[in-house]
């Protein structure tokens, strides 16, 4: 079957140039004319087409035949290739699809959740910032107390330094000798009891 397909198509392939040399001759077109050349340049035609056919049939049909059934196969496997690529493609698609239509179901669930822990994280902030502005209120009134403290010690001090100044501005002149002594006595009485 095989070798007649072949013999089919190298039929044809003769038929095909031999129809091309014939519509192609001149010596048809030209009316009359009784010169030889004409003839001769058309046998001579024959049998140079007849030589080129029968070389390339016998020696290049071979190289020719594995030359198109190498391309047969290299377009099959390319082809091949390319569907293979289609698929992955395809897969890939669907997966994509896939996953856009859980991601649609998935998103109120998401956002309701997101939602949901910002706020818990909002209330933890402002329970954070409460904590730290009464910490900082109560350094704040614990800073206070102590420069009050501070003030009422040096007020007590200066007051205590101007006291001290007018009294000893006034004292000499009331203390008289009889309450040196007694300040002497009571000293030394203080002195003994120790």
């Amino acid at each position: 079957m095989k070798r007649f397909n072949n013999s089919v198509r190298i039929q044809i392939i003769f038929l095909g140039g031999l129809l091309v040399l014939l519509l192609t001759d001149t010596a048809f077109a030209a009316e009359g004319g009784a010169n030889w050349r004409p003839i001769y340049d058309h046998v001579m035609d024959w049998i140079n087409f007849s030589i080129l056919f029968f070389v390339i049939f016998k020696y290049g049909r071979r190289p020719i035949m594995n030359f198109l059934r190498g391309q047969k196969d290299e377009i099959a496997k390319e082809f091949a290739k390319i569907e293979a690529q289609k698929e992955q493609a395809l897969a890939k698609v669907r997966e994509v699809t896939d996953a856009l239509e859980k991601s649609k179901v998935r998103l109120p669930d998401l956002r309701a959740r997101l939602i949901e822990k910002g706020e818990r994280r909002k209330e933890e902030l402002i329970g954070e910032a409460r904590a730290q502005s009464l910490l900082i209120m109560e350094g704040a009134r614990h800073k206070i107390e102590h420069q009050i403290i501070r003030a009422r010690q040096k007020l007590s001090l200066q007051l205590l330094d101007m006291a001290v100044e007018e009294a000893l501005e006034k004292l000499p002149g009331l203390i008289t000798s009889e309450d040196r002594h007694r300040q002497v006595e009571k000293y030394l009485a203080i002195a003994e009891s120790n």
